[in-house]
């Protein structure tokens, strides 16, 4: 999903400019430095990382394009496969894109290097943040034991956006599951199979994409989050509906009870599409009955690549019970929508 690296790179990413330090650039013009943990980030200030940590001056430049998040993550996923990856390599590409954030963790828990708790500290203060979150880190950091949980960046969420920062992250590293998941369940499928599939996941990608983006509320600070998970939650059932059918859980219905749940469905969607609109509430969620129109093709696109794979792999030349599993799913999330409509 194009927003996870977005909000990656927008939080962690490669530097495009150099903030202040500490990093206030979420606290507006008042910086409190009478606060102890802003005291503590300028006691730091001057560490410098030990002889032979950062990269040698050769291999800066290679680095530049690296992705040290995403590097961390799979040195973290014991599922990975790590293809000689090391924590050097790791914390090489973190000081090559600044990414303060990854090398606040890697001396936070000793990975690669010896535990360095003023040295995390000092990465802390430059990664910013709410102040909340700024203190809770540092207080997190200078209480921090051997043995105990590893320290990560998410620990300490208070503002939405970093929530949206951190559901983006936490998605990134789902997907990969996913996609691994998916390819164990993919390698015993024909050509033709194959070609089905790689279409049914174009058409969930779309409607997940529309789903988070068209029919998820986008008020707060949060709603990167909520746009996240929506889109996950769509990933997640596909994945759920995909390994019931393989393991020969085949949804069953009767024509009759199809046709009875699709006019339902028909029904809550024009009672969705015909309601006023609530001004307010499209002011702040941006909701709109255009956007679940648009949303709404999307799913009947998945619907019918669901039906045209299921068809070519398990043989189901009349699929009343998957289009009904869909359907009632989609008649739940018209339900909800119609609440925001009137």
């Amino acid at each position: 999903m194009k927003w996870v690296g977005f909000w990656i790179l927008a939080l962690c990413g490669t530097a495009t400019a150099v903030p202040p330090y500490p990093n206030t650039t979420w606290l507006g013009d008042s910086a409190p430095v009478e606060q102890a943990w802003y005291q503590q980030c300028l006691a730091v200030q001057s560490l410098e990382p030990p002889l032979g940590d950062k990269p040698p001056a050769r291999l800066t430049r290679s680095l530049r394009s690296c992705d040290a998040q995403d590097l961390y993550n799979s040195l973290t996923d014991p599922a990975a496969v790590h293809d000689g990856l090391s924590w050097t390599s790791v914390r090489y590409c973190a000081f090559a894109t600044q990414n303060d954030a990854v090398l606040m963790m890697i001396y936070a828990n000793g990975l690669g290097v010896p535990r360095n708790k003023l040295l995390s500290i000092q990465y802390a203060c430059r990664v910013g943040g709410a102040p909340a979150e700024i203190r809770g880190r540092i207080d997190h950091l200078n209480q921090l034991q051997a043995g105990a949980p590893a320290f990560h960046l998410c620990d300490d969420i208070t503002s939405g956006v970093m929530g949206g920062f951190c559901a983006a992250l936490y998605e990134q590293q789902k997907a990969k599951a996913r996609a691994r998941a998916l390819d164990r369940l993919a390698k015993d499928f024909s050509p033709a199979q194959a070609t089905e599939f790689k279409r049914l996941k174009v058409a969930v990608a779309s409607f997940a994409t529309h789903r988070a983006q068209k029919e998820t509320d986008m008020s707060g600070t949060a709603r990167a989050a909520f746009a996240i998970e929506a889109a996950a939650a769509e990933w997640a059932h596909f994945v759920q509906d995909l390994e019931s059918f393989e393991a020969g859980g085949a949804a069953v219905a009767t024509e009759e009870e199809f046709v009875a749940k699709d006019k339902e469905l028909n029904k809550v969607y024009d009672q969705v599409m015909d309601a006023p609109v609530d001004q307010a509430a499209l002011a702040t969620t941006q909701i709109t009955q255009a956007g679940i129109r648009t949303t709404q093709r999307a799913w009947l696109r998945y619907r019918t690549a669901w039906v045209a794979f299921a068809r070519g792999r398990y043989g189901i030349t009349k699929p009343w019970g998957l289009k009904l599993r869909l359907t009632q799913r989609r008649i739940e999330q018209l339900s909800e929508l119609a609440l925001v409509s009137r």
